[in-house]
């Protein structure tokens, strides 16, 4: 705006003119172009408040998105360890059972001599007892086939006692060394097979054991993360 200073007086109720885009005279109120001037920074203060919100409302949306990406991956991996613990557990009972069928089909082999062992032994001192009773009734016919008279003696017929005595305690001491030894047999198979099985479960067991270490890391990191992003916001 241009001052026309040659009107200007200082009487004049409405002293200030200037020249419009006309040459023409108008009125000048300073006061008029203070409230529009602060009419116009009210409105560009309301715009750029409005900027920040919609600014600030972007960025807490990209942050509620950023976290729910965050939680959905930790949710994916809180899966996966659970499926590959419930696989492990399925792999080890499966590899546990495989190991139990063996174990008991060997002591089920190892028992089923028993029953045979005991059988040869008493058909075996069955056999004893019949010749010790045939010895005792033969022994004189071949005496006196040989033309000796008198009967068998005392010290003889305690011979043939002793003889049978003898046979049964060697037919007991092989029964029962036979029958020891399947039973040894069955401990040792027994005690491979529970030694396999709690290697089994050691085996499982790490790897389980490792498979959650790597999940809680994965998760910490992430939670990690989340609370820097929180701490941020």
């Amino acid at each position: 705006m241009i001052f026309n200073s040659s009107i200007y007086n200082p009487n004049n109720v409405n002293p200030h003119l200037v020249y419009d885009k006309n040459g023409q005279t108008v009125e000048y109120n300073p006061n008029k172009d203070k409230f529009q001037q602060s009419t116009n920074n009210k409105r560009d203060e309301t715009i750029k408040k409005e900027e920040e919100k919609k600014r600030e409302e972007k960025r807490r949306n990209a942050i509620a998105k950023k976290k729910k990406s965050m939680n959905a991956y930790i949710d994916r991996i809180q899966y996966q360890y659970n499926s590959q613990r419930e696989y492990l557990y399925n792999v080890k009972k499966q590899r546990e059972q495989g190991i139990r069928a063996v174990m008991n089909n060997q002591i089920s082999s190892l028992k089923s001599h028993l029953p045979q062992l005991e059988n040869d032994y008493k058909n075996s001192a069955k056999q004893a007892y019949i010749d010790y009773m045939e010895s005792k009734k033969v022994l004189p016919q071949q005496l006196a086939s040989l033309g000796i008279t008198g009967g068998v003696s005392e010290s003889t017929l305690a011979q043939i006692s002793t003889n049978y005595s003898n046979n049964l305690i060697g037919l007991d001491k092989d029964y029962k060394s036979s029958v020891n030894k399947v039973m040894q047999a069955i401990e040792k198979v027994k005690a491979e097979g529970y030694k396999e099985l709690q290697e089994n479960e050691s085996y499982y067991e790490n790897k389980l054991a490792l498979e959650a270490q790597k999940a809680k890391k994965n998760i910490f990191s992430i939670k990690q993360e989340l609370e820097e992003l929180l701490y941020d916001d």
